[in-house]
This record gives C-alpha cells, sequence and structure tokens, in this order.
C-alpha cells in the first residue's frame, strides 16, 4: 500500500508541477504572442469542408497554379504514392503507371486538372470525380473522403468512367479518407476492389499519410508565402485527423517530461503508419510517417517493457528490452 501511495503522490507532484510550467508558458506566450503570434492558423476562418479541401489539394498538384512551384509538389504525392526514385517497388503494376506519368510529365504533354469532373462516359453521367490529372493519354484521380460517406456505387462508377477515357493500366484512381478505411461495399463491391487495387488501378490513402506529403510540400518549397500556408494547412490537418495540439506546446511538454532521469521515452519506427502500436499494453502515438513514442516514469532497478505491433490484417510483432534505473 505504501508504495503505490508513494506512487501517486509522485504522479500528483509530476503533473502538478507540469501544470506550474504550463502556466508559466502561457504567462511568456501572453507578453510575447504580439509578435509571435503561434496560436494563429488562417484555417480557424477558412473552416475547410470536403470540397474545399480539395481544392486545396488540387491547387498544390497543380503544376500551373498560381503556388510557382511547377511540378515539384506534383512529383513529392507520386513518391508518396508508390514510386521511390532509385529503388524497385514490389507493386509492379503501380510502378509501371508511374513511370509513363512520370515520363509524360518530363515531356511536352501539358498538364490538365479538373476539379468535379463529371461521368460522361458512363451511364451515371450526373457523378463527379472530385480531382482529375489528366497528362496525355494517362489520368491520376482522386476521391476525396476525409468525413462523408460513399454513395452507392460511387468508387465501381469511376473506375468505370476512367476505363472508358484512358484505357487499362492508363489510370489510378485514388482514395483519400480520413482514417485510411477502404471504400465501403456498397461503394465498390469487396472483390472488385481487390481486383483494381493488385491491378494498380486503386490506391487506398489516409489523412496521415498524406500530411507527411504536406510537410514535403513544406520542406521543398522556396516560396516562403507558400510556405507559410503549407505550415497551417498541416497544423490544420494534424488537429482534425491526428488529434494533434500546437508544435510549441509538445516541445514544452516533452522537454520537462525529459528532465527527470527516471522519466523514459521510448521511440521507435514501424513500416506502415496504419497499425497499432503498444508498450506494456498502453497504446503510443504512432504518427504520419509510423513514428511512434511512448513516455513513462521508471521505478528503481529492472524495469521490463513489451513493444507489440498490430498491423491491419491481425499480424503481431513483439519486442522485449528491459532498462535499468538507478536514482
Amino acid at each position: 500500500m505504501t508504495e503505490t501511495t508513494n506512487k501517486k503522490t509522485e504522479i500528483e507532484h509530476f503533473f502538478s508541477t507540469l501544470q506550474a510550467k504550463c502556466d508559466s508558458y502561457a504567462h511568456f506566450m501572453r507578453l510575447y504572442e504580439s509578435s509571435l503570434a503561434p496560436r494563429f492558423n488562417l484555417f480557424d476562418f477558412i473552416g475547410p469542408n470536403e470540397n474545399k479541401l480539395s481544392e486545396i489539394i488540387a491547387f498544390f498538384l497543380d503544376p500551373k497554379a498560381s503556388h510557382g512551384q511547377g511540378n515539384v509538389f506534383l512529383r513529392i504525392f507520386l513518391d508518396m504514392i508508390g514510386r521511390t526514385e532509385g529503388k524497385e517497388q514490389d507493386d509492379k503494376p503501380m510502378r509501371k503507371f508511374l513511370e509513363a506519368f512520370e515520363d509524360n510529365l518530363n515531356g511536352t504533354v501539358k498538364a490538365t486538372l479538373t476539379l468535379e469532373k463529371a461521368t460522361d462516359l458512363i451511364e451515371t453521367s450526373q457523378r463527379r470525380i472530385d480531382i482529375e490529372l489528366n497528362i496525355g493519354n494517362i489520368g491520376l484521380a482522386i476521391e476525396n473522403k476525409p468525413w462523408a460517406c460513399d454513395q452507392i456505387d460511387q468508387i465501381s462508377d469511376y473506375n468505370k468512367q476512367l476505363l472508358k477515357r484512358y484505357g487499362e493500366n492508363r489510370y489510378l484512381l485514388i482514395y483519400l479518407s480520413g482514417t485510411g478505411e477502404p471504400p465501403s461495399e456498397d461503394s465498390v463491391a469487396e472483390k472488385e476492389r481487390e481486383a483494381l487495387t493488385s491491378s494498380g488501378h486503386l490506391k487506398i490513402l489516409s489523412y496521415r499519410e498524406f500530411i507527411t506529403c504536406v510537410n514535403r510540400f513544406k520542406k521543398d518549397c522556396r516560396s516562403e508565402r507558400v510556405r507559410c500556408f503549407l505550415q497551417d494547412f498541416e497544423d490544420y490537418l494534424r488537429i482534425q485527423f491526428e488529434g494533434g495540439m500546437a508544435m510549441y506546446e509538445k516541445d514544452m511538454i516533452k522537454a520537462y517530461i525529459l528532465e527527470d532521469q527516471k522519466n523514459l521515452e521510448i521511440q521507435g519506427k514501424v513500416d506502415e503508419p496504419e497499425v497499432r502500436v503498444t508498450v506494456n499494453d498502453n497504446f503510443a502515438q504512432v504518427d504520419s510517417e509510423g513514428n511512434f513514442v511512448y513516455r513513462t516514469m521508471m521505478s528503481e532497478g529492472a524495469n521490463d517493457y513489451v513493444i507489440k505491433v498490430v498491423d491491419r490484417a491481425g499480424n503481431v510483432t513483439e519486442r522485449l528490452f528491459r532498462v535499468f534505473y538507478t536514482p
């Protein structure tokens, strides 16, 4: 009982001290907020819905847009969805498409980007594809689903439209969802979805993965004005889809936690961001790049930690390690 009481007292002291530091930091921010404005974010005023998000994504993927960066952002996006320069990919159909797409991008063929592209080649012609990028006889389409539900036969109809427009192996449909969940069975039957995925015609992406892409946009952007917009966009997406907080708050809390040697931060990286990571059955935070972090307080002596990773198929990987702490 005494050990439990001492532990509780330590934890209460820890959070009490942390709260005091947060209060001090808040006071500091009040003094200097007029010059730093760390809480300002343009997207607090925009409050983008699904259509506005599609418009912003299309803006950055369009080589002719006023961001002035040419096809820099589009190349980063292509890199994310399957092409890594100088490396072979397991997904051969996807690689073949992306190589053909980039060959056209490197040539004299002009890129044409359309928002709300009508499905004019199939019977259900009233549907609209959120984003379609056409380069010669090759097409890249994006169905943006941050929050909304699928419509009946939606992805199936989009595939029919793209197949008629571009032909076999000449198009890619990206399903961008808030959590990385695939299209529903109402939108496309499971067998058809699996066939489209294996043939390289359908790629499912999460917003967590797209946030990584936006971060790379920001790093490679040469315009300060556009880079500031990208920073606000990234922060907005992290709050919406990762439950994030402002970077300065994260840094302050992390610095305090690591001041005391009994506080341990466990870091690692998994191949896919869409996995579940636990440390001693407690969930660890996994970011859009697959980096995970877990913070804990050690007891005197040996401390055992079991890291468990569960992928989307239910496969489990475990690692055990031991850390000794001496006050």
